[in-house]
């Protein structure tokens, strides 16, 4: 039941973002008329990527079970990056005999608090990913804490049933979007474009990469981060209240697990406020008198 619900939670959402997207498309339709080349491109996967997100959450969550569910924040941040890396990737070259091309660095620079976001959610769930691997039970699932007189378990904990696809998936968002860096960096110029106007275009596409990464990650690492101290917490006052229902019984030997464990729930809240802002974080936009400059089509990627 509740992995039903989760699927239809998961539908729901994108269906949302799916509507987002069209009403940014019929605003930018009013607005600048029908774009060609690049903007059309951008247009049409800002209306897609939400439509494939959803069927492919809704894929891996109803297929992968629990472990799809696991992978499911850092999958859609690929697809997102994935989306921005095709935009760059077909975006117009000049035409003719005669070409020319600015001289001076395309290096881009995201929001350093953007870097730090996305750097906190690689870290952690790393960190989290290994750590529940080497205290986790032998089914990777699960957690035991025995004390001589007793014992308490629990599940789900983040062992290695979870942690492998996870670091799996992890790695291929970190290619990916290092990939997508490198494409936005070296892709031509918008052709026409003020330079100020295509230094933006690329912040743009930098920022969603960006913004992508710390997103999924931190979204990653905030349930991991429950799990744990949810677990730590739960099995540590189980101990401790066997341990004075029945005489002659053995505190645990690291009482002080109790409040850490609530410490990280408290840590796995803060880590989703932050992962939903790194979400919606907003955009570089050029100038207004550059943008004004702009051709139509620089304006739709923007």
């Amino acid at each position: 039941m509740s992995g039903s619900l989760i699927v239809v939670v998961i539908a729901l959402v994108a269906l949302g973002l799916t509507v987002a997207g069209l009403a940014y498309a019929v605003g930018l339709l009013r607005r600048e008329g029908a774009p060609r080349g690049a903007g059309a491109r951008a247009l049409v996967l800002s209306v897609a990527t939400p439509s494939l997100l959803a069927l492919g959450l809704v894929a891996t969550v109803a297929w992968g079970g629990d472990r799809g569910l696991a992978v499911a924040p850092l999958l859609a941040a690929l697809v997102a990056v994935a989306a921005v890396a095709a935009v760059d990737l077909t975006w117009p070259h000049q035409q003719g005999s005669v070409r020319s091309a600015r001289l001076g660095s395309r290096a881009v620079r995201p929001p350093r608090a953007l870097w730090r976001l996305a750097g906190l959610g690689t870290a952690l769930t790393g960190a989290l990913v290994v750590v529940g691997g080497l205290t986790a039970d032998a089914d990777g699932r699960s957690l035991t804490i025995r004390t001589p007189m007793s014992s308490a378990g629990t599940s789900p904990y983040p062992g290695w049933h979870y942690g492998l696809p996870i670091l799996l998936a992890l790695l291929l968002l970190l290619a990916g979007a290092w990939l997508a860096a490198r494409v936005i960096e070296s892709r031509p110029a918008q052709p026409g474009a003020d330079p100020a106007v295509d230094a933006a275009l690329r912040a743009a596409s930098m920022t969603r990469t960006l913004r992508a990464v710390a997103s999924g990650t931190l979204l990653t690492a905030a349930p991991l981060t429950l799990l744990v101290g949810k677990a730590l917490r739960g099995l540590t006052l189980d101990l401790v209240r066997m341990a004075e229902q029945n005489p002659g019984g053995t505190l645990p030997d690291r009482p002080w697990l109790a409040p850490v464990g609530a410490g990280l729930i408290g840590l796995a809240l803060v880590l989703a406020v932050l992962g939903l802002a790194a979400l919606l974080w907003r955009l570089p936009r050029p100038a207004p008198a550059a943008a004004a400059e702009a051709p139509a089509s620089a304006s739709a990627t923007a």
